[in-house]
């Protein structure tokens, strides 16, 4: 067995386990296996590690660099993803299955999920998280719904987003127009609103990676 530095392990780790949360069940019908396998790829790791090493290293100064990044990673990451010359056992040319921006928002953001377990009782500063955003998930989303009347949860300035529209599968959730699907700008917005009013224990607003915290740890948010 091969022994890597141990930031290179840790990596590695957090990168398959994030990964396989993002092809679960039916949200990537293509290969899961050889998919949570997949180092390097085309530099995938590369492009993934830029990109939380600067959010851990406190690189981002304000939400519009944050979301232009993460916009243009999710992007890279697909891209690397769905490379027709990646060559996945069992699959053939009339099988490809897309790698979706939805896939790649919950790939990115649990590994920072993830990351932010560093905070715990080791003094690392919260607020390098604060930019973060919350993973796109049916649990989030059916608990931003059921919120609904708290936030706005406009498809356009004269319609709302029925229940099926705004809890359909996030696997499926495509780039548009050449950027951020609405439902995800929608859902990242109404989640910042629903942290800001929930608070820390400590009176402080919290970060929407920290509300996606609360709702799985079990909390009435």
């Amino acid at each position: 067995m091969e022994i890597k530095p141990m930031k290179e392990n840790v990596f590695n780790f957090i990168y398959v386990a994030a990964m396989r949360d993002a092809v679960l069940q039916k949200a990537y019908e293509g290969e899961k296996k050889e998919l949570c396998r997949l180092y390097n790829f085309d530099g995938l790791y590369d492009c993934i590690r830029k990109f939380t090493d600067n959010v851990l290293m406190g690189g981002f100064k304000d939400q519009d660099e944050y979301d232009e990044e993460f916009f243009k990673t999710a992007k890279q990451v697909c891209k690397k993803i769905n490379n027709p010359d990646r060559i996945i056992a069992g699959e053939t040319s009339d099988k490809k299955v897309e790698f979706t921006f939805g896939n790649a928002q919950k790939l990115l953001n649990i590994m920072l999920k993830y990351f932010y377990i560093t905070c715990y009782g080791l003094g690392v500063n919260r607020e390098i998280f604060r930019f973060c955003h919350c993973p796109m998930d049916g649990i989030m989303l059916e608990n931003v719904w059921r919120n609904r009347k708290k936030v706005p949860l406009k498809k356009s300035e004269s319609e709302n987003y029925t229940r099926e529209e705004f809890l359909a599968g996030w696997g499926k959730e495509g780039f548009e127009n050449g950027g951020y699907p609405k439902r995800y700008s929608v859902f990242q917005a109404a989640v910042r609103d629903l942290a800001a009013a929930a608070k820390t224990s400590d009176g402080e607003d919290l970060y929407p990676i920290e509300y996606d915290y609360g709702v799985w740890g079990r909390y009435d948010l």
